[in-house]
């Protein structure tokens, strides 16, 4: 399983959605940033899925993530990103 999610949530606060990426920084304990509306928030969360960080971001009170925690997010998402292999290489 990742410890990183990127996705599009089609809400429209842009004409291009609301691009969000999201790391698994402890069991439940997610920093998501949301990259359309200029927010970084620290969700805590039962599956590591995108319904259920949705329905914690919408539903459940949102903390600001602390100078650790935004490493953390750093850390993997480069991991993320030097990992990924585009399809057909």
């Amino acid at each position: 399983m990742s410890n990183f999610l990127r996705f599009n949530t089609g809400r429209q606060y842009s004409a291009e959605g609301q691009h969000i990426e999201c790391a698994l920084i402890d069991t439940d304990t997610v920093v998501l940033e949301d990259y359309t509306r200029g927010l970084s928030y620290v969700l805590y969360v039962y599956d590591f899925e995108e319904d259920s960080i949705m329905r914690a971001y919408d539903t459940v009170g949102k903390n600001t993530p602390t100078l650790e925690q935004r490493e953390a997010f750093k850390t993997i998402k480069n991991d993320f990103d030097n990992s990924y292999i585009p399809e057909g290489s």
